[in-house]
């Protein structure tokens, strides 16, 4: 179903004004919701292409798809400080550059901030680099990643789906 951004627009008020009356709906009261307050949403609208997918910008939060290599050299560094850090407390002293962190995995998902775009004028797909975010005190870095293409409703969220992509977060 390709819908226009007023299409959207529509649907996204529609919701809302379902939501927020079904709080409601012990006192049976119906509370109108002006369309001008869907601004701020209508604008996130806007960041994507008519298909529904981001157009990418510095700045943004993605999520990102760990492959094997990815989660080798994560584990490999921190794997690395392990032993660099127990070095360290042999010695009387720890560096806390020494990157830790919980194991990670092909497949796992991590936030993403996109720091550089490939395109004076991107489309939903150029090709970014960004700093993904892991469970410890370090990060990844990633160059050149692709957006998630596009899948069925049912997959659109399956972690398994495609490696070495970003995604925009879902929203709950």
């Amino acid at each position: 179903m390709n819908l226009d951004l007023e299409q959207q627009r529509d649907l996204l008020w529609n919701k809302a004004q379902r939501v927020l009356n079904k709080s409601n709906s012990a006192d049976d009261t119906w509370v109108p919701i002006p369309k001008s307050c869907l601004d701020e949403l209508h604008h996130a609208l806007l960041m994507t292409s008519e298909r529904g997918r981001m157009i990418p910008s510095i700045g943004r939060i993605v999520h990102y798809t760990l492959t094997q290599q990815d989660a080798d050299a994560i584990n490999g560094r921190r794997n690395d400080g392990r032993s660099h850090k127990a070095e360290c407390d042999d010695n009387g002293g720890w560096q806390e550059s020494i990157p830790v962190g919980n194991a990670v995995g092909e497949g796992d998902v991590y936030p993403m901030m996109i720091t550089r775009v490939w395109s004076d004028e991107p489309t939903e797909s150029t090709s970014v680099n960004g700093q993904v975010y892991l469970d410890g005190n370090d990060i990844h870095w990633v160059t050149s990643v692709s957006q998630l293409p596009e899948l069925p409703e049912d997959q659109k969220y399956d972690v398994t789906a495609t490696y070495r992509t970003w995604r925009e977060p879902r929203r709950v």
